[in-house]
């Protein structure tokens, strides 16, 4: 077993990752506040961008028990800016472990259409009300709920999500 300094480490380790996660969306927001961030999409293969976003977040979806599954239906390329839409991933991978029990099931899943890719991020998790929908892109509202670990979050990433992802001409 663990000893307990092994597992005021593993604390550590979590704490900072969740940590460098909240600097890293304000940053990254408050760039695409002032158009810090360059617009620079190219063609990338849509399965390595995922993988290489869930590797990003293994360890703490490892430390919950929870599966992750990939379905790619007719995707195989996508044109984004890979730096603003892995970031878009990561915020919505991050929350739906966040908000999913340990032992839970999240699961991606892509559909390409003639013009429109659709990448769908299920999880099951807690689920919310629709009053809570309704303040999930509003940023006077300030809205933010623990996980299920009870995991903090600055309540911004939804909002940034929503402005990269307009500005590759999606909808969120």
């Amino acid at each position: 077993g663990l000893s307990s300094r092994g597992l005021g480490d593993v604390y550590k380790r979590q704490v900072s990752g969740q940590s460098y996660n909240i600097l890293s969306n304000l940053l990254e927001w408050s760039l695409t506040q002032t158009n810090g961030i360059k617009f620079s999409p190219s063609q990338h293969n849509l399965e390595h961008l995922i993988q290489y976003v869930i590797n990003g977040q293994k360890q703490i979806s490892d430390q919950k028990k929870i599966t992750i599954d990939v379905i790619i239906n007719n995707c195989n390329l996508i044109y984004v800016d890979k730096n603003m839409f892995t970031t878009i991933l990561r915020n919505l991978l991050s929350n739906a472990i966040k908000f999913t029990n340990i032992g839970g099931k999240i699961t991606i899943m892509t559909t390409d259409y003639i013009d429109k890719t659709v990448i769908a991020v299920s999880d099951s998790g807690v689920g919310m009300k629709q009053s809570e929908i309704d303040k999930l892109f509003n940023i006077e509202t300030h809205f933010t709920t623990r996980g299920t670990e009870k995991e903090r979050g600055a309540g911004i990433g939804l909002i940034r999500c929503n402005e990269l992802v307009m500005k590759h001409n999606g909808k969120i």
